[in-house]
């Protein structure tokens, strides 16, 4: 998945030439002009590691409840929402809002 290189954002939009009659996309207007609608800035993308249903260690930004956990703190991820990255601690019933830079996939 391409996010925002500024936030981390899945919202980006790029300007395309596109049949009005068919809805068909022909090409990119100007690939070098994306949009961010999570940030509201001109951007450039980058390629995603993380997806939805991947195994993460959380490593920055650890919630309170956490913090007594034993090490590696694990969870899987359960959504991208904008800046956020929803992810599920393994022994935990709810959901953690972390930016990709807190989380590191692992095998």
């Amino acid at each position: 998945m391409l996010v925002c290189k500024q936030c981390g954002g899945s919202n980006v939009c790029v300007q395309a030439w596109v049949n009005i009659n068919t809805n068909e996309y022909i090409d990119e207007f100007d690939p070098k002009s994306q949009y961010c609608d999570d940030c509201s800035e001109s951007t450039t993308t980058v390629l995603s590691q993380l997806a939805i249903g991947d195994k993460v260690e959380i490593t920055g930004n650890i919630p309170h409840q956490l913090k007594d956990k034993s090490r590696p703190l694990l969870g899987r991820i359960t959504g991208i929402d904008g800046y956020y990255i929803l992810v599920k601690p393994l022994w935990q019933k709810y959901t953690c809002e972390f930016y990709p830079n807190e989380l590191k996939k692992v095998a």
